[in-house]
Order: C-alpha cells, then structure tokens, then sequence
C-alpha cells in the first residue's frame, strides 16, 4: 500500500527535476553564412534548427574556425528590436555578446556584469549583423521605420572563447509599443549558466 503510494510521487518528482535539466545539443558542420540578418534561402539548411517559440527558430552549426548562431524572428513586425547573446565557456568565463545599433561585449565577474568594452572594438572575436539605422527624415522630423532584418546572425571565432563545450542563452527584446522580452531556455538566469543550452563543439 505505502509503495503504491510513493512510487508515483517518486517518478513525478523525477519528471520535474529532468525539465529543468540543461538540454545538450550537437553542433553539426556546414557553410559560412553572410552575417547580414537575411536568412537567404538555403543559408541555414545544414544547420540544427531548434524551436524558441512558434514563430523564433534558433539555427546553430559551425566550421573549422567559427561558431555560427541564427535567431530568426518577426522583426519586421515591430519598430525595434536588440539580441543579447550570453556564452559561457566555462565557469569563470561568461560574457554577454549585444547587437542592437551596435555590438557590444562585457564579462560577468564576482556576480556582477562588468563595464561594456568600447562599441565595435572585440577583436576579431565575433560579428554580429546591427540595426542600421533606417530611421528618415520627413517635414523635419525624424521617422522611425520598421527593421529590414529577419533576426540575429553571430559568427564567433571558436579559438577566442575555448574548445567547448560552450552554454549559450538568448534573450531578445522587440518593441512595438511596448518592449516583448523571450528568453531561452525560458527557465535560465543570465548570471548562471546552470540551465543554459549546453553546445557540443
């Protein structure tokens, strides 16, 4: 009687502690891509495509020298929109890769997101597509039109952040009149690579 009644809150349990779990994905080779936020036909086909919503996919593949990771999203549906890409390889190596107007890089220590690094300037390290501004001028007043991209393209150099296995986690924010926020995994911190997504390179 008592063993009819544990085992099923024992696999429940055991349920609820594999969700949270980090998933662990294999990287597969393929093509360069033209980091342009275009997605071109083809452009990701060789990829491995995961879900971060119905209407987000993440794209992730590499090559001898680079790590390349595609967040296509609805931007053209919204006035503005920022990628912030978290990469942790290692437990005293997180950084936060940003693309918005701009590309920006800073690095977690002792908890804490440390000062931005000059715009621009990461060495060689990684690109990223930005919004150009497409803002125009009419009667004298500044317009803001909607983003041309369809998401997110990086190409990290896999030499700048360590062999692997990398954790990665995105966060990305569309403004239309109000800012919509999606994290993936839903469930991860940007300042504990715990739940992130573990990539096998």
């Amino acid at each position: 009687m008592i063993k009819s009644f544990i085992l099923p809150w024992l696999l429940l349990l055991a349920s609820i502690g594999s969700r949270h779990a980090p998933d662990q994905v294999a990287i597969p080779k393929g093509k360069p891509v033209m980091v342009d936020g275009r997605f071109s036909a083809g452009e990701w086909t060789d990829a491995k495509m995961l879900k971060v919503q119905e209407d987000i996919t993440l794209y992730l593949k590499q090559s001898a020298d680079y790590v390349y990771i595609g967040v296509q999203a609805p931007v053209q549906n919204y006035r503005s929109g920022w990628m912030e890409l978290y990469l942790a390889d290692g437990p005293e190596s997180i950084v936060n890769l940003h693309a918005s107007r701009k590309l920006g890089e800073r690095k977690l220590m002792n908890g804490e997101w440390g000062p931005w690094k000059e715009w621009w300037t990461n060495q060689g390290k990684w690109h990223a597509n930005y919004y150009r501004p497409d803002d125009m001028q009419e009667d004298g007043r500044w317009k803001v039109v909607q983003l041309q991209d369809e998401g997110w393209e990086y190409q990290i150099r896999r030499s700048a952040f360590g062999k692997g296995p990398w954790k990665i986690m995105l966060d990305v924010s569309l403004m239309a009149e109000e800012v919509q926020t999606i994290k993936y995994p839903s469930n991860a911190e940007d300042t504990n690579p715990e739940n992130w997504l573990l990539l096998k390179i």
